[in-house]
């Protein structure tokens, strides 16, 4: 049984030859970059650096090499097709000393202990602290609200943490890659 069938199997509730196994496929079925990072260094990968797409959660995509270390997994994801040049990360340091890539379009301002998310008109979105795994927001658009209002601006929406793309969806696929 193929991977592609072993998926559309459980997907439809039907029992497969086994159960198909994730790692990476999605960007939440995947491991934080610092653990992802160790584990890159136990199977002996040592080129380049993990890119993390979720910035928020901290997620990092497997590579090719990676996958290939773990010929049974079923789901493959399909961003990392549209990630392949370098010249659309920065390098960012992690809570552990080790490095990552981050998406370039993330607006980052480094601080003494901490780094800051910021939207496009420096409104801080989120604090990650240098030493935590972790991104904690800081910006509530709708915060004072009593109640949903009649009529709103759409574009509040978009002031919060959660609102950065991942990779590639900040990118024009249809017309970049033709």
């Amino acid at each position: 049984m193929t991977s592609r069938e072993r998926v559309r199997m459980a997907l439809n509730h039907n029992e497969a030859d086994r159960v198909p196994i994730d790692l990476g496929g999605t960007c939440v079925t995947t491991l934080i970059t610092t653990a992802y990072n160790k584990l890159r260094e136990q199977l002996g990968i040592q080129n380049g650096f993990a890119r993390m797409h979720n910035f928020a959660e901290q997620l990092g995509y497997p590579e090719r090499e990676f996958m290939k270390k773990f010929p049974f997994l079923d789901v493959v994801a399909a961003g990392t097709n549209f990630m392949k040049s370098d010249e659309e990360w920065k390098e960012f340091p992690l809570s552990d000393g080790s490095k990552c890539l981050i998406p370039k379009f993330i607006n980052l301002e480094e601080e003494e202990n901490r780094f800051l998310l910021k939207d496009d008109n420096d409104l801080v979105l989120a604090i990650k602290p240098k030493d935590s795994l972790y991104v904690r927001q800081t910006y509530w658009p709708w915060k004072e609200l009593t109640q949903i209002p009649d009529d709103y601006d759409i574009e509040i929406i978009y002031k919060n943490m959660w609102a950065t793309p991942l990779p590639p969806l900040h990118l024009n696929v249809f017309n970049e890659y033709q």
